[in-house]
């Protein structure tokens, strides 16, 4: 069909037919559902279903605690086509008066869901949109985070619905107020950082963890925070650390889950991932801008974890960025010109002027 007024009268039809009954059975609906999708994919498609009560019906499932679980991925799906621009978001969104993004945060993070493509990936769509975050996601900010913060958690967790809430999470924290909130009001989410990075041996995971971790790096300010209280940098050395034995010194210094490596079963590997690795590089970098931080690394001994890699490391960007680094932290603090350091246009961390 492609006559607009073809499209708007056959979507009343399932509208009517399927899910305004509420005799109608529930395989019923999903196939109803499932034909909407068909014909969100194109523009006409979105134009009646936009000029139709179809869209809050839809959304009035989404926020049944009785339907919701079993249509959240298609109609998901539904509106990550009609959600194609900042304009076109805002106002499917605001269809209904409940938040839709933390309705869907909820569905995700229950533990009768079972990951799909549909939740997450409108969550990260719709995360990725400053004024979505500011109009949707700051207002319900502590709720969405509390349910984060249950997820990573809790034990038996999908390696999927991890991936998916750093994936949000690593959008969010782009925003000063959700870094502030999951820094200071939320640190379990942080804490949590260290047995995941060593638990699951997932680089998109990974990634996800790092690109939160990079960002809450933003302000120096935060730095010495993160260091100490947040206790990050066992996140950001595990996929740098490999099977090499530490001296008997070493093991003591460097955080508890970098010990004893060259004894693990199977053999520690390090993240396979040249980005990731990259990742830890760059966050470690930001982290020695401030004297109290490089002496921090210097007390857990993030040197001898560097040294390991520095010699497995093939790539020859991150070869040298590692060494320049190492020189950081092997360096008496009188040796710099002045206390706080920056990151140059060149990578190089140099005394502040």
């Amino acid at each position: 069909m492609d006559n607009l007024q073809e499209l708007t009268d056959a979507l009343l039809l399932i509208n009517q037919k399927y899910l305004m009954d509420f005799n109608t059975p529930k395989a019923s609906k999903k196939t109803a559902m499932q034909q909407i999708l068909q014909l969100a994919a194109y523009e006409d498609g979105q134009t009646a279903i936009k000029a139709t009560p179809i869209l809050k019906n839809l959304l009035s499932y989404l926020t049944s605690p009785e339907n919701s679980a079993d249509f959240a991925d298609v109609i998901s799906s539904i509106l990550l086509y009609l959600c194609e621009d900042q304009d076109s978001t805002l106002e499917t969104l605001s269809v209904v008066s409940l938040n839709i993004p933390l309705r869907c945060v909820q569905l995700l993070c229950s533990r009768s869901y079972i990951p799909g493509t549909g939740l997450g990936s409108l969550l990260c769509n719709l995360s990725a949109d400053e004024k979505v975050i500011k109009k949707f996601f700051i207002p319900e900010l502590k709720n969405i985070l509390q349910f984060f913060e249950a997820v990573v958690s809790r034990n038996g967790v999908s390696v999927e619905l991890l991936q998916w809430v750093f994936a949000i999470l690593n959008n969010l924290t782009q925003d000063k107020d959700v870094r502030h909130e999951v820094m200071y009001e939320t640190p379990p989410i942080f804490q949590k950082m260290p047995n995941l990075m060593k638990n699951f041996q997932d680089q998109k995971l990974h990634s996800a963890i790092l690109g939160v971790v990079f960002n809450c790096c933003y302000l120096k300010s935060d730095h010495k925070h993160i260091l100490e209280q947040l206790q990050i940098l066992p996140t950001v050395l595990l996929p740098l650390a490999g099977p090499e034995k530490l001296s008997e010194e070493e093991n003591t210094e460097v955080p508890e889950l970098l010990r004893n490596l060259d004894s693990q079963v199977p053999a520690k590997e390090r993240d396979p991932s040249l980005e990731n690795r990259k990742q830890c590089m760059q966050i470690l970098y930001r982290l020695c801008t401030l004297r109290e931080c490089r002496e921090y690394m210097r007390e857990k001994n993030a040197y001898a974890v560097l040294r390991g890699y520095h010699l497995w490391e093939e790539d020859s960007e991150s070869s040298e960025y590692c060494e320049d680094l190492v020189n950081v932290l092997i360096r008496k603090e009188d040796e710099f010109e002045k206390e706080d350091l920056e990151e140059g246009a060149d990578g190089s961390l140099a005394a502040t002027t």
